[in-house]
């Protein structure tokens, strides 16, 4: 009787282990779901900021504008300049001091945000004479030259409707250190930019290609700040020359008689 309650007893504990080793495994499958895969206990993701549209990018310029026109409200009339970083950065009143000129250069803007803020910023200044460069972020942009020359088309059927009288000068598309791998599509967009000035009489077309190249056919260093793209003093001093004889012809400085 001893060894057989031994043995039983033996028996029962190697029952339980079995039972234990088995409840063991069925737990391990039938386990809960992690935190990764249970929702209600997953972090939450941190909000992503809501991307800036085209048309609210500029507010913070636009304001500026709005209000240097409050606190100069008779100035219309005159020279103005619109158009991207490379007219924003353009000391023009250095450059020009004789006409007073007006800057409303706002960087990184291209053709399609001159249409959608021309009412904005031109329409109260009513310029004589309105001096535009922009392009060559629409096509870092992948634009296509197609695409440019329409938001150009509809920008200057703005001017021609809104701002009858107001002349036109466009500055070509400028060839850069930094984005001379698209001087094709450059090339394409200023061709057609100058046909659709030419068939206006009061629209001008400047190719400044004849002052940013060197003999080699290169961009020119010496024109271009460190990021190969914005110009140097010498590359405005530059397209000051070129730009000086059209303004003489279509926006002449009276000078009071001695």
């Amino acid at each position: 009787m001893p060894g057989r309650t031994c043995w039983l007893m033996l028996l029962g504990a190697s029952a339980v282990l079995w039972h234990a080793v088995v409840f063991d495994q069925v737990e391990v499958i039938a386990a809960p779901p992690t935190v990764i895969d249970n929702p209600a206990t997953t972090t939450a993701a941190p909000p992503q900021t809501a991307a800036v549209s085209q048309a609210e990018r500029w507010n913070k310029e636009l304001a500026a504008f709005d209000k240097e026109n409050t606190m100069h409200p008779q100035r219309t009339g005159g020279l103005v300049f619109c158009g991207s970083s490379t007219i924003r950065l353009w000391k023009i009143k250095d450059s020009f001091p004789e006409y007073s000129p007006i800057n409303r250069g706002f960087g990184g803007s291209r053709y399609d945000d001159l249409v959608r803020h021309a009412e904005r910023i031109l329409k109260p200044l009513q310029p004589a004479v309105l001096v535009i460069y922009s392009g060559d972020n629409d096509i870092a942009a992948k634009q296509s030259s197609e695409e440019v020359v329409q938001n150009f088309e509809k920008f200057h059927t703005w001017v021609r409707t809104e701002l009858p009288e107001t002349k036109i000068i466009v500055l070509g598309i400028k060839p850069s250190v930094k984005r001379w791998g698209m001087i094709e599509s450059i090339r394409e967009t200023n061709s057609q930019l100058a046909k659709i000035c030419g068939k206006d009489p009061q629209a001008t077309f400047i190719d400044t290609e004849t002052v940013m190249l060197g003999a080699d056919g290169q961009p020119i260093p010496e024109l271009f700040v460190a990021d190969g793209l914005h110009m140097s003093e010498e590359g405005y001093r530059r397209w000051a020359q070129l730009l000086r004889p059209y303004l003489e012809i279509l926006h002449p400085v009276n000078h009071p008689t001695p």
